[in-house]
This record gives C-alpha cells, sequence and structure tokens, in this order.
C-alpha cells in the first residue's frame, strides 16, 4: 500500500494501526474490548464489560463466528448537568471469528466484576494415522 499524496509505501507500524482502528470502527463505538487466548483444550474470550446486567448480555455462536451484543443504561437524569461525560450506554456489539472449531452446545459463560469470560471447549482433532503398505 502506498500514500495517495507521495506514492511511497506506506511504514508497517502505520497500517497495523490503521487495520486496528478499522476494526474497532467496524464493531462500533460501544464495542468492548478483548482478549482471546488458547489452551490446550480450549478457546477463551475475556471481554471487558462494565454496566450491563448478566440477562442484557447475548452470546451467539454461528459457525466460527461468536457475537457478544446487550445494551445498558447510564442510569442517571438526563438533567444531571453534566459537565464532561465519557461512560457509554446504550447498545454495544461485538463480533470475533474462533481460530479453530469448538462445541458451540458445552460453551460456558460466567460474568463477574464487569468481565465476561466465555470458555468454548475445542473439537476433538483427528489423529494422524499411520497405513501399512503390504507389499504383494
Amino acid at each position: 500500500m502506498t500514500g495517495s499524496v507521495t506514492g511511497m509505501p506506506l511504514p508497517a507500524p502505520f497500517l497495523e494501526g490503521l487495520r486496528y482502528a478499522m476494526e474497532r470502527l467496524a464493531d462500533g463505538p460501544l464495542a468492548p474490548a478483548l482478549d482471546l487466548y488458547a489452551t490446550r483444550d480450549a478457546i477463551v474470550a475475556k471481554v471487558g464489560l462494565p454496566g450491563p446486567k448478566p440477562e442484557d448480555i447475548d452470546v451467539t455462536i454461528d459457525d466460527g463466528l461468536v457475537t457478544i451484543a446487550g445494551s445498558f443504561e447510564a442510569g442517571e437524569s438526563a438533567d444531571a448537568g453534566y459537565v464532561h461525560r465519557e461512560l457509554g450506554h446504550g447498545s454495544f456489539s461485538r463480533s470475533f471469528w474462533l481460530p479453530t472449531a469448538v462445541q458451540a452446545d458445552a460453551a460456558t459463560a460466567t460474568f463477574e466484576d464487569g468481565l465476561l469470560t466465555l470458555t468454548l471447549p475445542k473439537t476433538e482433532q483427528a489423529e494422524p494415522k499411520r497405513v501399512k503398505v503390504d507389499v504383494a
């Protein structure tokens, strides 16, 4: 990729930052932060969700795509006389692709102190099988 003004190649850190920004923008302004990692037996997602109640969070797993969505209200009156306001309220959504196949029906979710933890057990991988070749 090159800059439109100079025609020179753009530096890799710029492209990485741009890609990250575009992904966050695609998820919307209230896209929650996500940590995703793999253990030997599962994929684990930790999602920061300060504000909503557990019953206001919806998690769907569809063909390798996980979507976490919901909404929450600010709780204060609109006429509170804010001088500055950054805490979000309203709807949120975050989607991500899983790096490997999981058992969606065995997934578990816990919600504690504003942190949603999804544990998605991996499907059993087929072990390589050796076949002996007989000489005829």
